[in-house]
């Protein structure tokens, strides 16, 4: 079984483009992309659950993701090519 909780935090993503635009700077038609590293995909603090220890190395990798140390794969190809260097 898999667990997952996230949270969405899309005032984040709103708060942003909404300041790109008040500095007239936002590109219409353009793909923003929004993640862990500016915190609008954060996770849910669910130690009862998963216990603490488990929370952290979740937490851990997380930041690692954030900090461009892992890259997750962004297509089937990129994962298909991730999975085969294991």
């Amino acid at each position: 079984n898999v667990l997952t909780s996230i949270i969405k935090n899309s005032k984040v993503a709103v708060s942003s483009l909404i300041s790109l635009y008040t500095e007239d700077a936002l590109e219409f038609g353009k793909n923003y992309e929004f993640g862990v590293s500016d915190r609008t995909i954060t996770l849910s603090k669910t130690y009862t659950v998963i216990g603490k220890p488990l929370y952290d190395e979740v937490s851990n990798i997380r930041n690692k993701i954030a900090a461009g140390e892992i890259k997750v794969p962004e297509n089937e190809e990129e994962l298909q090519a991730y999975l085969q260097s294991l």
